[in-house]
């Protein structure tokens, strides 16, 4: 009863354990009615239902996209118990910042599937100068997202490029590095036939991913440089 007075603001923990109130439900620091996690459960499903016929290229809506309505109320560490329960509940699907319906998946129609294919096969062409993200993306943003979701394309700063080309420049260093002691900068513009603007970018995502390791001017092998990593 008391917990159903206390409404969609819950009950702090302190009043609630001094009231010693019982079958409630936690989120964050405050404790509610049952009925209340019903209601708030509605709303998100609601919610995501109605974004997933709004955005049907989308794998899931951001968390924050669905922090309204009667969720509102909710604090952000209230929200997140309770995408969590509902995670846990199978009633959604937590995928890092996003968040889904179990019965929800992308499908794409003939012709958008016709488009994602022309889009990859001109992203495999261009090669490892890749294309810019930006005009990519006002062209073909929901199929170049999928894309990049899907790990057939990854975006290095303002271009994108085909993982196969990346993969082939990676078994390319991790051959030299293999009858060699280092990589310099003429040696990886060699194996690449990248100009310094592209080569430059490249090498450092080398970097990133433990391919190589920067001493000075030149390249070693990296934590993830063997060839059969």
């Amino acid at each position: 009863i008391l917990l159903s007075r206390a409404g969609a603001q819950g009950m702090d923990l302190p009043t609630a354990i001094t009231r010693q109130v019982s079958g409630g439900v936690r989120l964050g620091d405050r404790t509610y009615h049952p009925q209340w996690i019903a209601r708030f459960t509605d709303s998100l499903t609601t919610q995501l239902q109605a974004w997933h016929e709004a955005h049907p290229l989308k794998h899931g809506a951001p968390r924050r996209e669905l922090h309204n309505g009667t969720i509102d109320v909710l604090d952000e560490r209230a929200f997140a118990d309770l995408l969590g329960q509902l995670h846990d509940a199978a009633v959604v699907v937590l995928d890092g910042p996003r968040i889904r319906l179990p019965t929800f998946c992308v499908k794409l129609d003939a012709g958008q599937a016709t488009q994602q294919k022309a889009l990859e096969s001109e992203l495999c062409a261009a090669g490892l100068t890749g294309q810019k993200y930006s005009e990519v993306a006002t062209a073909h943003n929901e199929l170049l997202h999928l894309l990049i979701d899907s790990g057939k394309v990854e975006r290095l700063g303002p271009h994108i490029i085909h993982s196969s080309c990346l993969n082939e420049m990676v078994a390319a260093v991790r051959a030299h590095l293999n009858q060699h002691e280092q990589l310099k900068p003429a040696d990886f513009k060699a194996l690449t036939n990248l100009s310094r603007k592209h080569a430059i970018p490249m090498l450092e995502w080398l970097d990133t991913q433990r391919v190589t390791i920067r001493r000075g001017d030149s390249r070693f092998a990296g934590d993830n440089s063997r060839t059969d990593a």
